[in-house]
């Protein structure tokens, strides 16, 4: 990777993982920050500082709200990520003002904060004004070697939290991947496919969209492990995902759902178009050396999502297809919709 794209992955792309992340830690460091304010809070009042009281005061009412907000996963009314960002910095350089060096000490944890609760860009924006707004005044009450020396701690820290945020971000992601994908073929789970077809039943229900599955079984699989070893079955699994994976569109996913059997889930393809892709699969697979020696056929069960069924109703329309192929000699494609006399347009 080229270091200004390194430089982008680490401050500036956001991620749903780390959205997720940094809510739960909103929802955590809130209630904690505010309560170990309010010691500070009264301290400030008890020294007549109520300027800076009142900006801890209203610190405390944004991480309660930010608190609250969190834990009942609403949108906050207002933008009180940049309210707060603001009493934040009003409350460093308050303190650096009234109470010397001391006060810059506060910009550690406020860095730390904007990491953890904010946005990518807007961690970044708040944290580089935040260390050179220290530095200067650090470097102003205590000359320029202390400034540097601040300044340094600051982006050192900075870099440290972002580099751990970016390794538990890939992480998750590789985890997710493990969770979700068959380890032999890498083709999605079926686990993955019942969300999928979920979440495309309840849309189609609010705004049709055309939507195909198409179930493909390996004819004759068992006689391949019988009769050549496992091995060799695992290299036609392989070769096959390798085969629809390379012809399937962007858009397109691909699901292993049982031993030798997969789905293509086919998004904006209508029945007839998914019956035509179908087709030119099953004729590709069994044009391909996937074995030496032994020709691999496929059957193949088309199912068009309709708004009046369910994600099992579906498959089991596409299952349903698939039997008629099978019944019907192997090496077929038969959909729910038409018979393969009614409508073959390659044959």
């Amino acid at each position: 990777m080229r270091p200004l794209a390194a430089l982008r992955e680490l401050f500036f792309h956001d991620t749903p993982t780390l959205r997720s992340f940094r809510r739960r830690m909103l929802a955590q460091l809130s209630l904690p920050a505010s309560v170990l304010s309010v010691p500070f809070l009264i301290s400030n009042l008890i020294d007549r500082q109520y300027v800076l009281a009142a900006l801890v005061a209203m610190v405390i009412l944004c991480l309660c709200s930010a608190f609250l907000t969190s834990k009942r996963r609403r949108s906050a009314p207002v933008r009180f990520d940049l309210v707060l960002l603001l009493l934040l910095f009003l409350v460093v350089g308050g303190a650096m003002m009234i109470q010397g060096f001391q006060g810059a000490l506060w910009s550690y944890p406020v860095l730390l904060f904007c990491q953890f609760a904010f946005g990518r860009r807007m961690a970044f924006f708040s944290s580089a004004v935040l260390a050179a707004g220290t530095s200067l005044l650090a470097g102003q009450q205590g000359g320029a070697d202390l400034g540097w020396r601040v300044f340094a701690s600051l982006i050192l820290l900075w870099l440290m939290v972002n580099s751990m945020l970016q390794v538990q971000a890939e992480a998750h992601n590789e985890l997710l991947k493990q969770a979700g994908t068959d380890p032999l073929t890498g083709a999605l789970n079926r686990r993955q496919l019942e969300i999928a077809l979920a979440e495309l039943v309840q849309r189609s229900r609010r705004r049709p969209v055309p939507a195909s599955i198409m179930l493909i079984d390996i004819d004759d699989f068992k006689k391949i492990n019988d009769s050549l070893g496992h091995a060799a079955g695992d290299r036609v699994l392989t070769g096959l995902v390798n085969l629809l994976v390379e012809r399937k569109r962007t858009s397109d996913k691909l699901y292993r759902i049982g031993g030798e059997e997969f789905l293509l889930l086919a998004i904006d393809t209508k029945g007839q178009d998914a019956y035509v892709l179908a087709e030119q699969l099953r004729v590709l697979i069994q044009q391909s050396n996937l074995l030496a020696g032994v020709q691999v056929a496929v059957s193949i069960g088309v199912s068009e999502c309709r708004t009046d069924q369910s994600p099992v109703d579906w498959l089991e329309l596409a299952d349903q297809a698939l039997y008629r192929a099978k019944e019907s000699g192997r090496n077929r494609v038969e959909s729910s919709a038409f018979s393969d006399s009614a409508f073959n347009p390659t044959r």
